[in-house]
Formats: structure tokens, sequence, C-alpha cells
């Protein structure tokens, strides 16, 4: 009997795969949940076989079939008690979910209160600002806009000869346009990572624990397969962490792309030497918190690979700006290509994306904005920084 288990992270995906290999005479002989070790989430795994007797005996097909609707039935019992479990942890998940996002909802009210009567007080930044001036900047100070840019674009747009109008919506809207042109000017956006066809490149995604380097290492390497029909091969570069190589290892069984696992950098060149069909490596690396060159420790290494590699930084936007600041900081001696900014949906402002980016003249390259993989990922662009940043 042919038998093969199959992972997926969701029940009906994984008896997806288990009908696509066997077809209506699967047999399901097991099935389970699995926690991904050390990590979040977990995978359901389902053990199978063809019934290959269902095709040769025929005489006994109404014993068959009445065995088929018997496993059957098993199965949609397994797949809904397991369907019942996942509703119900889900459910206690997002009650903690809400509560937090109630919370940041709440100071969100909060801070906006505040900035209210700090521009009214005396020394302000918004202090004798015409009523449209202040209507933007105060939403710009509440983002989180750097101070000495909202300087800048204070008298740019001062200076701006712009008419009279007894319509204040109208005059708004004028002002805000020209602001908006004023920042996407100076936002920078990385280009295609692999921009020709048949051209080769290693990109190696660094970061902290909890920068969502992983979820986004995934998440980029099927964008460029899908996207751009790219060989993409995705390598774990983590000898820390067994869970976030098993994590990685499962992703990419279930999104269908090649995996690796490396020790050092020079092994990177053994397995290119014998998968020949690649154009794209992504390598997801271990998280690392450096303060000095030498914590860089192997990733230093990457340089001495005869390939032409890119280092691209991920950060988590529930993060300080000062702890991203030190992050790019910490990373800067690898010679970053670029940033990647994660859980956007679970932040109130993005000024820091137009700060940091500003400040380390690096471009932006992708934006995380949830969790599912490998659907939550947009290719960053400068539309996109100033419709979170104005709301619009």
């Amino acid at each position: 009997m042919d038998v093969k288990t199959f992972e997926a992270f969701s029940m009906r995906d994984a008896l997806k795969a288990v009908k696509t290999h066997f077809g209506n005479d699967a047999v399901i002989l097991n099935t389970r949940e699995k926690k991904i070790e050390g990590a979040k989430g977990k995978v359901y795994e389902v053990t199978a076989a063809k019934n290959s007797q269902a095709s040769v005996m025929g005489a006994s097909r109404g014993h068959q079939d009445s065995s088929q609707i018997k496993d059957n039935l098993v199965e949609l019992v397994e797949y809904f008690k397991t369907l019942e479990r996942s509703i119900k942890s889900l459910g206690e998940d997002m009650a903690r979910r809400q509560d937090l996002f109630r919370l940041d909802a709440g100071l969100h009210e909060l801070r906006t209160v505040v900035y209210d009567e700090l521009a009214k007080s005396k020394g302000s930044f918004v202090e004798g600002m015409n009523p449209t001036l202040s209507r933007i900047f105060q939403r710009l100070k509440m983002m989180g806009l750097d101070e000495a840019e909202m300087t800048k674009l204070a008298d740019f747009l001062k200076a701006l000869p712009i008419e009279k109008t007894s319509d204040p919506e109208q005059l708004f809207q004028t002002y805000q346009a020209q602001a908006i042109r004023w920042m996407m000017k100076r936002i920078k956006v990385a280009p295609p990572w692999n921009p020709v066809m048949g051209e080769r490149a290693v990109h190696v995604l660094v970061g902290s624990s909890g920068s969502g380097k992983t979820s986004a290492a995934a998440k980029i390497a099927h964008h460029y397969k899908t996207d751009h029909k790219q060989r993409v091969l995705l390598v774990a570069f983590d000898n820390k962490r067994i869970a976030a190589r098993e994590q990685l290892r499962v992703t990419a069984k279930v999104l269908g792309m090649p995996y690796e696992s490396i020790e050092r950098p020079r092994d990177l060149l053994d397995i290119l030497e014998k998968k020949k069909d690649w154009d794209l490596v992504v390598v997801d690396s271990a998280a690392e918190c450096p303060r000095s060159k030498e914590d860089l420790g192997d990733l230093l290494d990457f340089r001495d690979v005869e390939l032409p590699v890119s280092f691209h930084l991920a950060l988590g936007m529930t993060e300080k700006e000062v702890q991203m600041d030190r992050m790019i900081r910490g990373f800067s001696h690898l010679g970053l290509s670029s940033l990647i900014f994660n859980r956007l949906d679970e932040s109130w402002s993005y000024g820091e994306i137009f700060n940091l980016s500003l400040r380390w003249s690096l471009p932006i390259s992708f934006f995380g904005v949830g969790r599912a993989v490998p659907e939550d990922l947009e290719r960053a662009s400068r539309e996109r920084v100033v419709e979170r940043i104005f709301g619009l």
C-alpha cells in the first residue's frame, strides 16, 4: 500500500493535498495537529494511502463503496472535530487581540487629545500656524513624523504662492496635495531584487527576534516565484534555533518551494553547485541584536562568498523608533540594501517609515501587512507610505 504523510497549515489544505495526490481512492489512516516547536502556530498532519483494492476487485465493489463511505464519514468527523478545536482556539486568541486593539485605540485617542491641547499651548510646533496648516501638521505629528522634517515641510508650504479661497476644505486639500508631493520626492523605494531575467542573486534577510523576518522571507520568496516566475530557493541559516528552521521547512513545503539549510555561508556554494536551476536565493538568517560589528558573527562571512549577496533588514512596526534606529545602526556594517517593515496591521503610526528611510538613506522594499503567509505582503511604494501617513 502506498502510504504518504501530508502537512499543511489547515486541515482543509491537508485533505486537499491528499485528494490531489491519491484521488477519490484515498484512505485516511491518521490525522493530528502538531505544534511547531519553539514557534507560534501549528500544522496539520494527515497520513493517507491509496486504496488499490478498489481498482482491481470489481466483484467486491459494493463492499468497497461501503468501506469508502465509512472512511469518508470518519474523515468528515475528524475534520469537524479539528475545525471545532481551531474555532475555539481562534476565538480565545481573538479575544486577547481585541483587548490589545481596544487598549491601543484608547491610547491613540488619548494621544490625539494631548496633541490638541499641546497645539493650543505656547511654544508648540503648530503655534501661530493658520488652521489649515495646523490641521495637516497635527496629523503628521500624530503619525510620528520627525520634527526637523516637519519644520522643512512647513517652510516649504508657507512659501507657496497659494491663492486665498473662502472654502477652508479646498485650501486644506491644496496644502495636503503639496505636502504629499514634497514627501513622495524624499521616499526611496528599492528596485526589484532580480530586475534582469537570468541574473542570479542571493538576498539575506537579517533582523532581531520578533521582527517578522522568517515570515517575510517566505512571503517574498513566494512573491518572486508566482509574480516574477523566478526559480526561487529558500534557505535557512539559523544555527541557534532549530524551531525556526523547522518553521521555514514546513512553510516551504506548503508553498511548494525547494528548501535547504546551511550551517555557515560557504555551505551555500556547495548547494548551488548541485542545484543548477535557480535564479534567486532568499536566506532567512538567525535573529541578532548587534551592538557592534563583532556581534554580526557569521553574517560577515557572506561577503566572502563568491556570489552577488545583498542584505535586507526586517523591522517590526510595533517597536519604538529609537529601537529600530539602533537595529539599523547595528546591521549597517553589512551594507544594507533595503528596509522591510513588518506588522503594519498592528501599528497606529507610520511616520517612522519615512523618518528611518530618510535618516539612513535606505530604500524600502516590502511591507508585511498581516500574519497570513504568503498573502499579507505588499511591494513598497511611495504612494502606500503617504497613503498611510495621511490616512487617505
